[in-house]
């Protein structure tokens, strides 16, 4: 996948994370993001466009690691017990 920006390749690197680093992969990505946000007062439209996309697919990724990640758990004990 190509990136535009710099940032962007923490985003990818997220989505394409295994399951046991997905959620350091978002804090790095999260990361990426902010510092982006703090070291430009004067974003171009297309970036901040970009970087709001970001945080709300990060923030989706999140939800849904956990989700899958409880799932596991439920289905770890059902077995144990």
């Amino acid at each position: 996948m190509d990136v535009q920006y710099a940032w962007q390749q923490t985003l990818v690197d997220a989505f394409l994370s295994l399951p046991a680093e997905v959620f350091e992969k978002v804090a790095i990505a999260q990361q990426a993001i902010k510092a982006r946000l703090k070291e430009s007062s004067e974003l171009e439209l297309a970036e901040r466009i970009a970087l709001d996309d970001a945080e709300r697919a990060l923030r989706v990724l999140n939800a849904e690691a956990s989700l899958a990640r409880g799932e596991r758990r439920q289905a770890g004990q059902k077995r144990v017990a």
